[in-house]
């Protein structure tokens, strides 16, 4: 995973419960019986395929945020690049 803003490479494990950008986990997704596809498609929506959504905000570069007092690791959501929460 990149990050657009800063080019910086993410590596990180990608399981069955990593979050794709429609809202679905990654076990949710379609499996063939072969060999896995990269991205394979979402069994529950229209989804092209899957596209990973970082959980925390340090995954993301924002690694001050969950310093600050009264913020909530749950609630936050990244932004994509049309600017809404996922």
């Amino acid at each position: 995973w990149r990050n657009a803003s800063s080019s910086h490479d993410f590596c990180g494990r990608i399981g069955p419960m990593s979050r794709c950008m429609c809202g679905h986990d990654y076990g949710e997704h379609a499996w063939d019986k072969g060999r896995k596809k990269l991205r394979p498609p979402c069994g529950s929506c229209p989804c092209g395929g899957f596209r990973y959504v970082p959980r925390r905000p340090e995954e993301v570069g924002e690694y001050w945020l969950p310093r600050r007092r009264g913020f909530d690791v749950r609630l936050w959501r990244a932004k994509c690049k049309c600017g809404h929460g996922h």
